[in-house]
């Protein structure tokens, strides 16, 4: 069932479309993000096909068009926001003409671009007879339509909804008074001092806010963490969550292997990252987090000195 919310035109020309050294990695092209609702999206294409290496380039393979969700909310498998759309490319010589593929998908961490691998072949794109590529220039566009989300899920226990937080996005989240204030001490003092019912200006994305009142309610389990959790603790920090800001460095120090490391394929063992690691600390020190502070630079003295004996030549003295 195609879903029924908000939707949107978007179209993009790509100038130099069978160049190698515009695209990204040599294989792939990104659109301007463009914003549906408060989903942020990117159209991708691979103008030699996804995964493939460019060089040589041959006729016969694909032509990959996608919709990429570039929502931090989506990747840290918060939301899972759900698309139909349409993708066109026109030709440029006959009025109307156009090649159209439609699907639908819902996105989430792990399937956060969908679309058509095989759009068309390389080969049918740029043969000039054709007229779909011109000077090589490709337009293209999307049609999509997003299911609109259900902000009320949030079961209260039957607790009145007195308190409205809006998000900088512009959703507005209605939550409980006696709850944000029973757990943090920046809304104890904030409620104490509100007058009437405006809405309260809040940082933070809706995932982040949903994850934060699904803590606090009673009637739900405390929902389970995940290695995104770097863009919620600046939320969690700045309004005193006390109880969920310990529970998020406790998780990080007991998966700290997997926050501050990578993997180069899945086949092999994470690696620690300097780069990693020194993201996280600058973080610690914008927050004052002494527990994460410390942690941080533990592992960077540990890969220093890991560095520092893997090149110290084999046989012979030390000194």
């Amino acid at each position: 069932m195609k879903p029924s919310g908000p939707s949107l035109h978007y179209g993009w020309t790509i100038d130099n479309f069978t160049r190698v050294s515009v695209c990204e990695d040599g294989r792939k092209r990104y659109c301007a993000e463009f914003l549906l609702g408060t989903d942020k999206w990117s159209l991708l294409v691979f103008p030699w096909g996804k995964g493939n290496n460019p060089v040589p380039v041959t006729q016969s393979r694909d032509v990959g068009v996608f919709l990429y969700s570039v929502d931090d909310d989506v990747h840290n498998g918060l939301r899972s926001p759900s698309a139909a759309f349409a993708i066109h490319i026109y030709n440029q010589l006959v009025p109307g003409k156009k090649l159209i593929k439609e699907t639908e998908h819902m996105f989430t961490a792990s399937e956060s671009d969908w679309g058509f691998q095989g759009y068309a072949l390389h080969g049918e794109i740029v043969d000039p007879t054709n007229c779909w590529l011109v000077n090589d220039r490709l337009i293209l566009s999307i049609d999509v339509t997003v299911a609109p989300e259900d902000r009320a899920q949030l079961d209260a226990g039957g607790m009145p909804c007195d308190v409205t937080l809006k998000l900088p996005c512009g959703v507005e989240m209605p939550s409980v008074g006696l709850f944000l204030q029973s757990a943090s001490p920046f809304f104890r003092e904030a409620l104490q001092d509100m007058h009437g019912t405006a809405p309260i200006p809040v940082d933070g994305s809706p995932g982040t806010w949903t994850y934060i009142l699904s803590d606090l309610y009673p009637l739900h389990d405390a929902p389970a963490l995940s290695l995104g959790i770097v863009h919620m603790l600046p939320v969690v920090h700045k309004y005193n969550f006390t109880k969920l800001l310990t529970r998020l460095l406790t998780f990080i120090k007991d998966n700290s292997e997997e926050l501050l490391s990578y993997k180069s394929s899945p086949d092999v063992p994470f690696q620690p990252s300097s780069s990693y690691v020194i993201t996280w600390l600058a973080l610690a020190e914008h927050l004052q987090l002494d527990d994460l502070r410390e942690l941080c630079i533990g592992m960077l003295h540990t890969m220093s000195s890991r560095v520092a004996r893997d090149a110290r030549p084999e046989g012979g003295s030390a000194s």
